[in-house]
């Protein structure tokens, strides 16, 4: 009995001292775990520490993110390049944003020095020498274009391979570049060889031709920058940055297809479920380029801010959300937020028939224009690049009809509008 109390508290004590060890062990693996976390977090405070002083340090050096941005891009790019953009206040982050951005700038130059030249010669007698000294002037416009274009291509060139997810926009601004050089090399050789002696008449009818298929020209170009740029800023959330001169229509105080881009987005962000009805309306004036060959450009930018006069009078006002923006030299984008297509449709028809009642004074001259309508409902899955692209396609089977019609496309497929007749009253408007 006293072997078996000796031998129990024998294997207690034991027990006791094992387990004081087993203690000791734990407390000791704790105590390095926290000095391990008390470690970690003094690191990780000291990186964040790095980190901030860093970013002061960043700051410091550069003012704001656009000059940081303009610093990158001036080593792929002419200084001028860059110069040019400081001057007028823009930011490029990339090689391909700089220069659509750039060419945007020059394209608009060029145009307005096709412009100017078109109306001094319009203003001229038509003799050989007026028409010779026309003939080497547009020519010499010309030849400095072509510069400006081959710089640009020339750069767009040497990185096409490396723009990541926009290689193939920059090959397609490449090529549209390209392929506008070769017409105006060939313009340029004929008008060189001009023969203004002959058939004077002639030979003023092929000047006016000449003048109106460059600026025409210089419209698709300055059309296809702006698309690249909405490319390159809509992907990066940048829309924001376009300055005015994007964003509104010189010519109607209309938005412009930048502009209207910026105003669906923020529709977008009002309405993320896509729940409110929207509709889209597609306007083209007929006959436009042919006034501009018998009248002039700068006559035609006229016809077109008293066109926008009469859609901004025949439009309904305070009706809800609402865009009115000329994408196109002669077409004009409204877009209907809480409207259905039918209601859409009803606005088309008002204004088509407005203009088919109204009459253009332009000093004498009484000019008569008609309109091809299209409307497409604004969908759920649409963004505006599909909308535009139903447009087009109702659009062009309005033309196909005849014109001066309007069809609707509601998921089937363009079908013509029988029009109801709103008797509206006739109007004069004076081209100022």
């Amino acid at each position: 009995m006293v072997t078996l109390v000796f031998t129990v508290g024998s294997v207690n004590i034991l027990m006791g001292y094992a387990l004081a060890y087993y203690l000791r062990g734990v407390m000791e693996q704790a105590d390095q775990a926290a000095a391990a976390t008390t470690e970690t977090v003094t690191d990780a405070s000291v990186e964040e520490d790095q980190a901030a002083e860093r970013e002061a340090e960043r700051e410091a050096t550069w003012e704001d993110d656009a000059e940081l941005a303009a610093m990158e891009v001036s080593e792929t790019i002419p200084a001028e390049w860059v110069d040019r953009l400081k001057a007028e206040s823009i930011e490029a982050r990339t090689l391909l944003e700089a220069t659509a951005q750039v060419m945007r700038l020059e394209t608009d130059k060029y145009r307005e020095a096709l412009v100017r030249l078109e109306e001094t010669m319009r203003q001229q007698s038509v003799t050989p020498e007026n028409l010779n000294g026309t003939i080497r002037q547009l020519v010499k416009v010309n030849r400095q274009w072509l510069k400006v274009q081959a710089q640009a291509t020339g750069h767009l060139n040497e990185r096409l391979g490396s723009l990541g997810p926009f290689d193939q926009l920059g090959r397609w601004l490449e090529k549209t570049m390209l392929d506008q050089q070769a017409q105006i090399e060939t313009t340029c050789n004929n008008l060189s060889s001009l023969d203004t002696k002959s058939d004077l008449k002639a030979a003023n009818t092929t000047l006016i031709n000449e003048f109106a298929r460059l600026i025409n020209m210089a419209h698709e170009l300055r059309d296809g920058v702006s698309r690249t740029l909405l490319s390159l800023l809509g992907a990066d959330d940048r829309l924001d940055i376009l300055d005015e001169g994007m964003r509104e229509d010189s010519v109607t105080g209309f938005r412009t297809q930048a502009g209207f881009e910026l105003d669906i987005a923020q529709w977008l962000q009002d309405d993320p479920g896509r729940e409110r009805m929207a509709s889209a309306l597609l306007i083209d004036l007929a006959g436009l380029a042919h006034f501009n060959r018998q009248f002039g450009t700068r006559v035609g930018d006229r016809l077109i801010a008293a066109a926008g006069s009469l859609l901004n009078e025949v439009m309904r006002k305070n009706r809800g959300f609402e865009v009115v923006a000329r994408i196109r030299g002669q077409q004009f984008l409204l877009f209907f937020g809480d409207t259905g297509p039918r209601g859409a449709t009803s606005a088309a028809e008002r204004m088509r028939q407005s203009f088919a009642d109204a009459d253009f004074e332009l000093g004498e001259q009484t000019i008569t224009l008609t309109v091809s309508c299209a409307v497409c409902e604004f969908q759920s899955q649409d963004d505006t690049a599909t909308l535009l692209e139903r447009l087009e396609a109702t659009l062009q089977a309005a033309k196909e009809s005849g014109g001066n019609c309007t069809t609707l496309d509601e998921g089937d497929g363009p079908q013509p509008v029988t029009p109801p007749d709103y008797q509206l009253p006739s109007r004069i408007i004076t081209v100022d």
